[in-house]
């Protein structure tokens, strides 16, 4: 896969199914080659298959679902991949770097969610209420995630609170800003700075 032999990781992928069509890792591992040459029906149906098989454990697929999904059914799958990351939360020490990584996550499942409700589920009767309670959670799961704090500005915009939305970015910011701007594992990504550039200019 890191050479872009993509159909010769597949092959070897689906043998594994053929021997074991329980393996939910190669379901998962089949359904990620998949998306990534563009066949979106073919990943979701392993997806799908994976959940069914498991549906306590292994977060990521739930996290691809979320993703491939719209609306409330988005919301699902991303609610579920943060019910299986709280299982394997409740595993590790709190203050491990397992740990850590997983509240990343789960507060950003938790940012896919509120932009969900502030996009596609907008006009839902509990979207506001909807975004708050989501970020609540996110801020619980990671007070540190910057996006947690920028998609919170863009809640307090619709809200027209624009005060409560300039304090939001700049405490955003200055998670991420003074660290090493070379290191991706440092800052956010691309995508969520432009956002923020563009939060910046309303």
């Amino acid at each position: 896969m890191d050479d872009n032999r993509f159909d010769e990781a597949l092959t070897y992928v689906v043998k594994a199914i053929n021997m074991d069509d329980r393996n939910t890792q190669a379901l998962l591992l089949a359904a990620i080659i998949q998306l990534d040459t563009g066949n979106i029906e073919p990943a979701i149906s392993c997806l799908l298959k994976s959940v069914e098989l498991e549906p306590d454990r292994g977060f990521e697929k739930y996290m691809y679902l979320g993703q491939l999904m719209i609306e409330l059914e988005a919301v699902k799958y991303f609610q579920l991949g943060v019910n299986a990351m709280q299982r394997d939360l409740d595993e590790f020490p709190a203050a491990s770097s397992q740990a850590a990584v997983l509240k990343r996550k789960m507060a950003e499942a938790y940012v896919a969610m509120t932009e969900i409700y502030l996009t596609d589920c907008c006009f839902e009767d509990d979207a506001e209420r909807k975004c708050d309670e989501f970020l609540e959670n996110g801020l619980k799961a990671d007070p540190e995630c910057p996006e947690i704090y920028q998609t919170m500005a863009s809640v307090r915009l619709s809200q027209s609170r624009l005060d409560d939305a300039r304090e939001c970015l700049r405490k955003s910011m200055s998670l991420w800003t003074e660290k090493d701007q070379n290191d991706p594992s440092q800052i956010p990504s691309f995508e969520t700075r432009l956002a923020l550039v563009r939060l910046l200019l309303e």
